[in-house]
């Protein structure tokens, strides 16, 4: 079977039914232990609690309900009955600008080989692994569910260091350190320029510090100047775990059509058409969250453009070059801030009075 998905942010939002349900917006997440259902939504679905547990989430541990396992359906197939948790999620919908009622974990790659192809948007469920000649079969192991694959790194202070990180579809950058890898390896300050960032997930938010490493391998695959994000410190939760490095994320794996054998324990990469593409940032200087009316500014980074040009937190972008922000989608806009040397007339409003701003792009890590 084929999905369309589409692309929040670099993570994966695909249509799915529970218990015959109106159709609903699913995070594919290869790094959640766990499938989670929105609270919200456990009255209306009709679903049983049959007890509760603690999730440990990105953001630390937060009490959930344990539900009776549900029927889940992509289009017209079922794909199989799969354990839910019920927890808040709707951070994570307001971080990505799309409706998110419910994150596909374990169980459900579980259920056959899952491929993702982010070059064409597509997710294969039940066909073989795509391999040709270039494909590299890596073994990976269980941990709580989720995949870890050995990582080599070479730092820019050229030290070489090497760890499991968790395979994970949800995550964001390329990669995530933990906080006890983090001190083990005295990681932090990265050399040479680096941002503070608030990120998060289930169980909130955290402070990380983002910059480069000078490679990082996978197999045979070396990925040159990738994005790296540390915890200095981190709630009791998934980010202070010492039996994983921490996260493989999308500015990685979308370089890849990636197949996940959960019965083997192996997953396939293989080169797409982004293999090799530069790793780019934000090179304006801030964070931006969508809103129903325009997209707010939520960080401004020091010494960038947007400081530069007079821009502040709670700023509300609304056109960038004329183009009016709602017409497009956040990934359009934030794609536009990533290609040095553009000059960008942004259209603002602070406290209800429309400014404009003009900025130039540069590198800031």
């Amino acid at each position: 079977m084929v999905i369309e998905f589409e692309s929040a942010r670099g993570l994966i939002l695909i249509k799915g039914r529970i218990n015959g349900s109106r159709p609903l917006s699913l995070l594919l997440d290869s790094g959640a232990g766990t499938s989670v259902l929105d609270e919200s939504l456990i009255e209306s679905l009709g679903l049983s609690q049959i007890g509760f547990e603690t999730a440990e989430g990105a953001g630390g541990s937060v009490d959930a309900q344990r539900l009776q396992p549900v029927e889940v359906q992509i289009r017209a197939r079922v794909v199989g009955r799969i354990p839910f948790i019920g927890l808040p999620i709707k951070g994570i919908e307001a971080a990505l600008g799309k409706t998110v009622d419910g994150i596909l974990g374990c169980e459900f790659f579980e259920q056959g080989v899952v491929t993702i192809d982010y070059a064409e948007q597509v997710v294969h469920l039940g066909a073989p692994p795509f391999q040709n000649q270039a494909t590299e079969v890596i073994a990976f192991q269980l941990d709580d569910g989720v995949p870890l694959v050995r990582i080599r790194m070479k730092l820019s202070d050229e030290r070489t260091i090497e760890g499991m990180f968790g395979l994970d579809t949800g995550a964001q950058r390329g990669l995530t350190f933990y906080a006890p890898f983090t001190d083990e390896n005295q990681l932090l300050p990265f050399p040479g320029t680096a941002q503070t960032l608030q990120s998060g997930g289930v169980g909130g938010q955290r402070g990380t510090i983002m910059g480069r490493l000078e490679e990082a391998c996978l197999g045979r695959f070396c990925i040159l100047r990738p994005l790296a994000v540390a915890s200095p410190s981190a709630p009791p939760g998934a980010l202070d775990s010492t039996r994983r490095a921490g996260l493989l994320g999308y500015d990685i794996l979308q370089q890849f059509t990636i197949s996940l054998d959960y019965a083997r324990g192996e997953a396939y990469l293989t080169p797409n058409a982004h293999f090799g593409t530069p790793i780019e940032s934000d090179m304006v200087g801030i964070g931006l969250q969508p809103l129903p009316h325009g997209i707010a500014v939520t960080r401004v980074v020091p010494e960038s453009p947007a400081e530069e040009a007079g821009i502040e937190v709670g700023d509300l972008l609304v056109q960038v070059n004329g183009e009016t922000v709602s017409t497009l989608r956040l990934e359009e806009v934030e794609s536009r801030f990533r290609i040095p040397g553009q000059s960008l007339d942004l259209s603002l409003i602070r406290d209800e009075i429309k400014w404009m701003a003009n900025v130039v792009t540069r590198r800031l890590i």
